[in-house]
């Protein structure tokens, strides 16, 4: 499978599987561990989309061949 990339506009968090905006108040205070952090512009990977939270956290799908190893 090949990994795809998810560039966010702003800072997001991916927990449990579900993207959400760090302020979302559904993201609790001290981030679980295997909760990830990305900041704006920075770009999660992995090999399927993650589910979107109600906040609606503004990302772009890039694939594969567009995300830098």
């Amino acid at each position: 499978m090949v990994a795809l990339g998810f560039r966010f506009d702003c800072e997001g968090v991916i927990h449990d599987g579900v993207a959400h905006r760090a302020d979302c108040p559904l993201v609790p205070a001290t981030l679980p561990a295997g909760a990830v952090l990305v900041l704006t512009g920075g770009v999660y990977r992995a090999e399927w989309c993650p589910r979107v939270c109600a906040c609606a956290p503004p990302f772009e799908t890039l694939l594969g061949h567009e995300v830098e190893l």
